[in-house]
């Protein structure tokens, strides 16, 4: 196991009655140093008002004498173009606390513009800085609470975040990250999610799962603990997402799945055992491109990502492990490549039959003559992806895109 250092201190709120603390932390984050909180409420597209969540915050705020002022319009795939203009409004309202009520785009903006708010030059220079030297923003950071409405990224307890450049051409999705990012409060009632449609959280389950992956496909193979972690984490998508499609107002499995997305993407199954994502910076592409729901795009790659790693004998002990310990199957009398082979079309099966997920690029409206542009993209992070499970060469980045059109 490698030398790691973790620290987790994000304060999880969970349950029905969860908001009843929202006050007071505004309160405490916002009125650090004496000051007067100064709330910067920021939201996306309108369905917090549908489900009735924005009267409720807006009246604990009002209840309790807060100052607020509300950033509206958040898209998926948060754009830069809106996140500058974020920034600005923060400034203009001199806020000192960012509380995010929505999913993982509302929540990355609304880190973005905690970033942005003492930061000196562009937020989108400082964001391609980091992701091509791979350091920690170190710029002072308003403090961030969420009240999350969507089990999916886990950056409701994660110390990153991305957004797509939307002002140049290709656009580019790229992101920071550092301790301080990590969001204070977040506030997890899993009632807020009953109104998530049945292809949302089926993307949003595969998100969750694709994040483990990442993490737990690590050539540290003596990391026992994190990778038996990872499986049960893995464990509960695979058993609740399906039921959370059918019955949208089940709450054990929306809270499982709300639970295990801020767990899956925290830190505390990667540390020891630190690995550089692959599919992630595949799907990426996509996403900058047309908007693709991210989770969908995940589901698409990662199973041709799978069985491009496999030609790589050394790396099939993770797919024996996955096909026994979480999908439960018998390796009696076959090899490791073929149980490999059995894994891979468990993990097909359960994204495209069961999450009922689109199986190829091109039924995302993404022509193929897009995929070298795409290619060249991903090129431009080969250093990165030298530290992968598999390290990722321009080569096998084609063959991957060409084989999940």
């Amino acid at each position: 196991m490698k030398d790691f250092w973790i620290w987790v201190p994000t304060k999880i709120v969970f349950g029905r009655n969860c908001l009843d603390e929202l006050a007071d932390s505004l309160k405490k984050w916002g009125g650090k140093d004496g000051q007067e909180p100064r709330v910067l409420l920021v939201t996306g597209g309108g369905s917090i008002r549908k489900m009735g969540l924005w009267d409720k915050v807006t009246k604990i705020m009002d209840d309790a004498g807060l100052k607020w002022f509300e950033y509206s319009g958040v898209s998926a795939n948060p754009k830069v173009s809106h996140l500058r203009k974020g920034i600005e409004f923060a400034r203009e309202n001199k806020v000192n606390v960012v509380l995010a009520v929505g999913g993982g785009s509302v929540i990355d903006e609304a880190k973005g513009i905690a970033v942005g708010y003492s930061y000196d030059g562009d937020i989108w220079d400082l964001s391609t800085e980091l992701n091509s030297k791979g350091a920690a923003v170190d710029t002072p950071v308003l403090p961030v609470l969420t009240v999350l409405t969507l089990a999916a990224t886990g950056t409701e307890m994660a110390t990153g975040c991305n957004w797509t450049n939307d002002t140049v051409t290709p656009a580019i999705k790229r992101g920071l990250h550092g301790p301080e990012v990590r969001p204070k409060v977040t506030f997890e009632n899993p009632e807020y999610t009953y109104s998530v449609s049945e292809f949302q959280t089926a993307a949003g389950s595969a998100d969750i799962l694709s994040h483990i992956f990442e993490s737990y496909f690590s050539n540290v193979t003596t990391a026992y603990m994190q990778a038996r972690v990872a499986e049960a984490l893995m464990k509960t998508v695979i058993k609740y997402a399906p039921i959370a499609m059918r019955e949208p107002d089940n709450y054990e499995a929306r809270a499982n799945l709300m639970y295990c997305a801020s767990w899956g993407n925290n830190g505390y199954i990667v540390k020891g055992n630190q690995v550089n994502w692959s599919v992630h910076a595949l799907e990426h592409e996509l996403t900058s491109y047309n908007d693709t729901t991210h989770g969908e795009g995940l589901a698409i790659i990662t199973p041709r990502w799978m069985e491009w790693v496999i030609r790589d004998e050394t790396k099939l002990y993770r797919f024996v492990d996955l096909g026994q310990n979480v999908f439960g199957l018998s390796k009696e009398g076959k090899s490791d490549l073929e149980f490999a082979k059995e894994t891979i079309q468990a993990v097909k099966d359960f994204f495209w039959k069961d999450l009922k997920l689109k199986t190829r690029i091109r039924d995302l409206g993404i022509e193929h003559d897009k995929l070298a542009m795409f290619t060249e993209q991903v090129c431009k992070k080969l250093g990165y992806l030298a530290g992968c499970y598999k390290p990722l060469t321009k080569e096998a980045i084609e063959e991957i895109y060409e084989a999940s059109y």
